[in-house]
């Protein structure tokens, strides 16, 4: 494993490791000592954990340059071939731009930003080779099992809403919103009686699409809908205020059909296949560890 290609990995996941520790132990200290910071009984140290995570993602790293060596996107999956392609790479745009040629993206890379694009344009481009060698029989499999839950749309309610301000803090309120959602349940109109009593009904609609959103709005009432047909009517109290919800109709959740989304099921079923064999690769890896190298690191360079 060369020194370099273990600095530029390691360097890469400093930030990830200072999250960990940060969320998992409440460190604020990330003063050089920290790496080397012990913490309670059965835990490592931040710099053993960042050398395992470094370990991992080299192999991650290599099990792609594999697969991309074997469909030919690069000719050696070596570190030292990669070097070389980022000193040619880096030649080529300082001889264009002395020619006055237009230059996508940077002027010139650093070895880390190289390294990190070129992991990243293998991984798209296998990820499309995989894409174009599916079946249709593996496209409706991964449809089937998966449209639930990522190819549907989500029920529309159309509700009529009143606000009823102040509704635990008066008993005589209490007994009148009682007796109006009675006389709904027995076919009576909301909008007749609450306008009777002098309260506001509003039509309101919730796009349960939205759901993720609405139910840090309305959390409340959102969990309510879940458990609502139309014609239902329910109190939903919200200290110190409450609503009378109606359901006025819904729509059907609805499959979105497999030609609509089907690029898009490729690409999830590509990205599948590819993150499997990265992982069946990792798992039959073997690196022999310089432990004299990961020793001398007293913390990430």
């Amino acid at each position: 494993m060369p020194k370099e290609e273990y600095r530029i990995v390691m360097s890469s996941l400093k930030d990830e490791t200072m999250m960990y520790y940060s969320k998992n132990y409440n460190e604020t200290d990330f003063s050089k000592s920290f790496w080397k910071r012990e913490y309670p009984s059965g835990s490592i140290t931040p710099i053993e954990y960042l050398n395992e995570k470094t370990i991992e993602k080299i192999k991650e790293n290599h099990a792609i340059l594999n697969m991309a060596k074997k469909e030919k996107l690069i000719e050696n999956d070596s570190f030292e071939f990669i070097y070389r392609m980022f000193e040619e790479e880096n030649l080529d745009r300082s001889q264009n731009q002395q020619n006055e040629e237009e230059i996508y993206g940077v002027s010139s890379f650093t070895i880390e930003e190289y390294y990190e694009y070129l992991i990243s344009n293998l991984s798209v481009n296998l990820r499309s080779i995989l894409s174009e060698n599916l079946t249709e029989q593996e496209i409706n499999s991964y449809y089937e099992k998966n449209k639930d839950k990522m190819f549907c749309e989500p029920s529309i309610y159309e509700c009529e809403q009143v606000l009823i301000e102040g509704y635990s803090e008066f008993s005589e309120i209490k007994n009148t919103v009682q007796k109006i959602i009675h006389k709904v349940k027995q076919g009576e109109e909301l909008k007749n009686l609450v306008y009777n009593q002098g309260m506001t009904i509003n039509k309101v609609e919730y796009d349960m699409s939205q759901v993720r959103s609405l139910s840090i709005r309305y959390p409340l009432i959102i969990e309510a809908l879940n458990n609502m047909d139309v014609g239902d009517v329910k109190l939903i109290e919200d200290s110190p205020n409450a609503y009378i919800l109606k359901v006025c109709s819904k729509s059907d959740e609805k499959y979105i059909p497999l030609e609509k989304v089907k690029e898009n099921v490729k690409t999830y079923l590509s990205m599948e296949k590819l993150n499997t064999k990265i992982r069946k690769s990792v798992s039959e890896t073997k690196y022999k560890i310089n432990k004299r190298l990961i020793d001398k690191i007293d913390s990430p360079i």
